[in-house]
């Protein structure tokens, strides 16, 4: 260590600076700090090794701009009896640029004064000069490597967009939030940027609700959920996650079937890429023989972001590491929704074929197969308040006794899995002569729905059972909810009431109107617990009989728990018991009309 009194003249700034700005106010007091009790802390710095005298500040920089400011005052001021203000202490060491660079990001890091953008910049400072790796940069800053590839992703912003973020006009996490456009719709970030400073959108949600804005019309929106429901038998990675339910992992790299000339062109046409129709053949099968993007660039000199597209299009990337694919608050976008068409169809493939090794049961085949076959019969019903959905008896003996009949066939992705097959995308059909049978047959018989239903007496039927409903919820609410309250006459503190009530209710305006006094107020939450209580007790097909079945069972409920009852029970709930609906004849219809 070497400390030397050096002339302001010749002293340097780092090379590897990280600070855009200065802060002049700081300046300030640190120019008064010094003035009143001197140095405290002596900058390091080197000597210059490409101009002989000059000396370069690893850190020290607000130290620097404190003496000049002290020497510039000095020199206006005649009377000033103090002249040292022209040269600073600096202890010299022998340091590398990377030492250089290490010293002054981590003199602002103990600082806590570098900006997003300037962290970034230094970041891909410390990358591009230093060869270093994430985790290494990660070492420096103190952050993990994912931080690190955040971070440096808010370059790739617009340098608009960057000096509002730096300016702290625009925080970090809505810049990299707008980044979910940076390759599907590009031209519209600073648009964006420029909404959300001016409408203040303060929020995630408000920001989320302008860039998805943009999704939805810039892109194809393919899925919903980061962790969409794994396969049957299938372990959850929640670090993975899928495209949507029954849909391909996002990590998944499959082989799409080569496209013709004419969708690619399609597709570049769209993008207003242009590329010689003579040559697109022979790209699309160097592509596909494994010719990288650049390889395909230098051979047929086409421009790069075209390749790249051919390249999307013939050996799509698992969508994890695909530029066109974007997550945003659980919906996933696509910007190129040919792609996704091409991946959806290997997918369906692929799990058909797998589930043909696993099962044992062929894939169907049209041609060899016959275009006639029939869907696998379902059984589907509330069993146990579980819902049941399963083959019926007859295709599940055909199912394990493996009969020849058997096929598996891919189909659009379905919510519910595939009953036979546990597959949202594969389902299980018959083919053959007991295929053209059970068709005939159902030909046969089958009659039109419209003729088969009376749908004018089905709504009836339905308007009723929604008026017997409404008729259970008043008979519970002003009959059985008082009764059944003395069964939580133990719980006499408010709070407590309230906690259990809010458990049960998702109506936020459910203490409108209760009473201030405690007693009153007890008294009253207890009817409320006692109502919620006795209409989760309740299953849906009970409460659309009526209120009359309703006190029935009731009545059962009521001697297990002690509560008595009145005698007039039944009759409170006949009186609530709606009266059936009126049916119009065509006559009266007609007498209306001449009125």
């Amino acid at each position: 260590m070497t400390i030397r009194q050096i002339l302001l003249e010749k002293i340097e700034a780092n090379p590897f600076q990280v600070r855009l700005d200065e802060d002049l106010e700081h300046i300030t007091r640190v120019a008064a700090s010094i003035a009143d009790i001197g140095l405290l802390q002596i900058p390091v710095g080197r000597l210059n090794p490409k101009q002989e005298g000059m000396v370069q500040l690893a850190f020290g920089h607000t130290r620097l701009g404190a003496f000049r400011a002290l020497r510039d005052k000095a020199h206006a001021d005649p009377k000033t009896e103090r002249w040292d203000y022209d040269q600073m202490p600096v202890d010299i060491r022998d340091l590398s640029d990377e030492m250089l660079f290490e010293l002054a990001v981590r003199e602002n890091l103990e600082r806590k004064n570098l900006s997003p953008i300037e962290e970034a910049r230094a970041m891909a400072t410390y990358r591009d000069s230093f060869g270093k790796t994430s985790a290494e940069i990660g070492t420096l800053f103190g952050l993990g490597d994912s931080a690190v590839r955040n971070k440096l992703r808010l370059l790739d912003l617009p340098p608009s967009v960057q000096d509002r973020v730096q300016g702290h006009v625009l925080p970090e996490g809505v810049a990299r939030r707008i980044l979910a456009l940076q390759h599907i719709a590009p031209r519209e970030i600073e648009t964006v940027a420029e909404s959300i400073v001016t409408e203040k959108a303060e929020t995630s949600e408000a920001v989320t609700d302008l860039v998805a804005e943009v999704l939805r019309k810039q892109a194809f929106t393919m899925g919903y959920g980061s962790r969409a429901r794994a396969e049957p038998g299938e372990e959850e990675d929640p670090t993975k996650g899928r495209v949507a339910t029954g849909l391909w992992p996002l990590t998944w790299k499959g082989s799409v079937a080569t496209p013709s000339a004419g969708a690619v062109l399609k597709v570049l046409e769209e993008r207003d890429r242009k590329v010689p129709e003579v040559k697109l053949s022979e790209m699309i099968t160097a592509a596909a023989s494994g010719a990288d993007v650049q390889g395909v660039v230098e051979l047929f000199g086409i421009v790069e972001p075209a390749v790249v597209l051919i390249h999307q299009m013939v050996s799509p990337p698992p969508c994890s590491a695909c530029e066109l694919h974007q997550l945003l608050d659980g919906v996933h976008y696509c910007g190129l929704k040919a792609c996704y068409d091409q991946k959806r169809k290997a997918w369906i493939a692929s799990e058909t074929r797998r589930l043909s090794r696993k099962l044992a049961i062929p894939v169907y085949d049209p041609a060899a197969d016959g275009k006639a076959f029939v869907h696998a019969a379902i059984f589907q019903a509330w069993e146990n308040d579980t819902y049941q959905r399963r083959l019926e008896p007859h295709w599940q003996k055909l199912l394990d006794a493996r009969d020849e009949s058997l096929r598996l066939k891919g189909t659009a992705p379905e919510y519910e899995s595939h009953a036979g097959t546990g597959s949202y995308v594969v389902e299980l059909v018959r083919v053959g002569p007991a295929a053209e049978k059970a068709k005939a047959a159902e030909k046969k018989t089958r009659e039109p729905r419209e003729q088969r239903i009376d749908w004018q007496a089905q709504q009836r039927e339905w308007a009723q059972e929604a008026k017997r409903r409404e008729a259970t919820q008043r008979f519970l609410r002003q009959e059985a909810a008082p009764m059944f309250a003395v069964s939580f006459k133990g719980l006499v503190s408010p709070a407590v009431l309230e906690a259990l009530i809010e458990a049960l209710v998702r109506d936020r305006n459910w203490k409108r109107g209760l009473p201030e006094g405690r007693a009153a107020r007890c008294g009253r939450l207890r009817e409320l617990l006692a109502f919620r209580v006795l209409e989760a007790l309740l299953d849906h097909a009970l409460a659309s009989r009526g209120p009359v079945a309703t006190a029935k069972h009731l009545t059962g409920l009521a001697k297990s728990l002690g509560v008595k009852l009145p005698a007039d029970w039944q009759d409170r709930a006949e009186a609530l018991v709606p009266k059936p609906a009126s049916v119009s004849t065509d006559t009266e219809s007609e007498a209306d009309d001449d009125d």
